[in-house]
């Protein structure tokens, strides 16, 4: 992958379950991998210091304000909040360091640290989950042997998370693209007439052998647009905290683990929301 990061040292590749569906044109155009840490004394001149371990893979810099990071709240269903902060110093913004061909970037503010692929102009292929994964894990290290160095501490890892977005165009229908259950199929009445938006959504919370609720996977299917026009666009996100139920003698062993498994499961969610028409397109060969 361009602007890809050296071979993540100590880390076995990652291994796909023999039963795994698989498909070899996947709508994939974006995946995210992001880490959320404590680092209240991470300052903007730190991301501008990181900026030196990663200028020769991803050569531009942009700004943008940090964003809001969702946090999985496992003593309740959650709904989004509007949250209000006051601030003794001011907000780190979200600075990302992207590749010279702006498909690979890494982004980093004071609470989170996320690698991500994006699809470019010429529709490239997504790469698959292991080389994102190599590219994730040697750019943790990265951070982690910079937070030593600058006196940051162990950044405690407090949520990981991974995300898959894929578009499909919307010269298809709704119901030819997902099997999820929605109100697309009521007939129109006196009262409500056909319904102009259709959103899905389905939540599925993952308990450890102890039975404690430690990860959400969130799927969502609704039409956006895109900068190749309308689409229906289906997100998975899987997202918890990696230590609970594991043994944890390397923390980023823990999380790449919690990592490996969110993909396998998102990648199961989405065979399982599909139809076998739009398998055929996008060649399912598992």
């Amino acid at each position: 992958m361009s602007g890809g990061a050296p071979p993540s040292a100590g880390f076995a590749p990652y291994v796909r379950p023999h039963d795994l569906p698989d498909f070899e044109a996947p709508p994939v155009t974006q995946v995210a991998i992001a880490l959320h840490f404590i680092a209240p004394q991470f300052r903007a001149v730190h991301a501008g210091l990181l900026w030196d371990r990663f200028r020769q893979r991803y050569p531009i810099v942009e700004e943008a304000p940090p964003i809001h990071t969702e946090v999985e709240d496992f003593r309740q269903h959650q709904t989004p909040l509007v949250q209000f902060q006051i601030l003794n110093v001011p907000p780190v913004p979200l600075v990302s360091f992207v590749a010279a061909d702006r498909t690979s970037l890494v982004q980093v503010q004071r609470d989170r640290f996320q690698c991500a692929w994006r699809q470019g102009e010429a529709a490239d292929a997504y790469p698959h989950y292991g080389a994102l994964r190599s590219d994730f894990i040697a750019n943790a290290q990265v951070l982690s042997a910079f937070a030593d160095e600058q006196g940051l501490g162990d950044l405690p890892i407090v949520q990981a998370e991974i995300i898959f977005t894929n578009d499909v165009p919307a010269d298809r229908a709704f119901s030819d693209i997902v099997t999820m259950a929605t109100p697309s199929s009521r007939a129109s009445s006196a009262e409500l007439p056909t319904p102009e938006l259709v959103r899905a959504v389905q939540c599925y919370t993952f308990r450890s052998d102890e039975d404690l609720p430690y990860a959400r996977l969130h799927v969502v299917a609704e039409p956006a647009r895109s900068e190749r026009g309308d689409v229906w666009r289906l997100t998975l996100a899987y997202r918890g905290e990696p230590f609970t139920g594991r043994q944890v003698n390397d923390p980023l062993a823990s999380v790449v683990e919690f990592l490996d498994e969110g993909h396998d499961r998102i990648v199961r969610a989405f065979a399982d929301a599909t139809t076998g028409e739009m398998h055929t397109v996008w060649r399912r060969i598992k």
